[in-house]
């Protein structure tokens, strides 16, 4: 049926089912389509470019020199070469250490900690400049894990690079913006992965978890980054032997749309996570998420 409506200069308008409105409804609706259409096509030819890269391999950070002009990686152990970006270049000076390694930090999480540190400082002679540090080899990670580290130097994350890593904690790098897509190699290794007080950093890759087969704790990943708007929908849809997902986006106060649901019915039984934990204070303080009021408590606030 439809209707005719009519102004005062006598231009009328259809409305119905096969009228003008009913038509643009449908027309916003196929311009959605393509649109999401148009950005998968662009997604798969990102990562396209990324997966044919020539050093794809190479993670590559970018770093603020600072008045002081020294920047610390704290590296993980293991082989790798270390581009600075002012011409200078730093080699580890171990062998033969990387698969013993993996073996230990496969187990648990807290089997991390006996993956050893080594703190790597590099003084450039330009003080305030940028500079695009490349990491070339196999390493266990990077752990920005300790206060007071000089993680304020880090800008940005160009390439994770497939290094092997299995730790990558970049907490408190305050001024970080940007982490780029990683390959499908990238995390293949990985156990453990944080950006915590990440303060600066506005948004996550949709497929930045895609392949972290060996990921089982996702706790405190996004913990008090308040510049983050939206959460990715599929961000963890790959990630099937994850059992903590505790303070993931706690203080996440900007966060819009609506939340993730941290597991289905039948996935939470098989991995005999009780209903409410295991996602304690997951959501706390998001309260600008659409369904904020429809969150478990104990997802949201105190377990108190």
């Amino acid at each position: 049926m439809q209707e005719k409506l009519k102004n005062t200069k006598g231009i009328t308008l259809v409305i119905g089912d096969n009228g003008l409105i009913t038509k643009s409804k449908q027309g916003v609706g196929e311009y959605q389509t393509r649109a999401e259409e148009e950005k998968a096509q662009l997604d798969e030819f990102e990562q396209g470019m990324l997966e044919n890269s020539v050093d794809k391999e190479a993670m590559k950070i970018l770093v603020n020199s600072g008045e002081d002009g020294i920047v610390n990686l704290p590296m993980l152990r293991g082989i790798y070469e270390i581009e600075w970006g002012d011409g200078e270049i730093k080699r580890s000076q171990e062998e033969g250490m990387i698969d013993s390694r993996r073996k230990i930090a496969s187990v648990t999480k807290f089997k991390l900690a006996e993956i050893s540190e080594e703190n790597i400082e590099h003084e450039y002679k330009e003080k305030n400049k940028e500079y695009e540090i490349k990491i070339s080899g196999t390493c266990d990670g990077i752990s920005y894990h300790r206060q007071n580290s000089g993680a304020e130097k880090i800008l940005k994350i160009l390439q994770w690079g497939e290094t092997g890593a299995v730790r990558i904690d970049l907490s408190n790098c305050v001024n970080l913006r940007e982490i780029a897509k990683p390959t499908e190699k990238s995390f293949k290794e990985l156990i453990y992965i944080k950006f915590s007080e990440c303060t600066s950093l506005t948004s996550i890759p949709e497929k930045l978890f895609a392949n972290c087969p060996n990921v089982i704790d996702f706790s405190g990943t996004f913990y008090g980054c308040t510049s983050l708007t939206s959460i990715p929908e599929k961000l963890f849809a790959n990630c099937p032997n994850v059992t903590d997902f505790s303070r993931t986006f706690y203080g996440c106060k900007n966060l819009t749309g609506s939340s993730i649901k941290l597991w289905s019915e039948t996935e939470r039984k098989e991995k005999g996570i009780d209903e409410n934990s295991g996602g304690t204070n997951c959501y706390y303080g998001c309260t600008k998420l659409t369904d904020y009021n429809e969150i478990p408590r104990i997802w949201k606030e105190s377990a108190e």
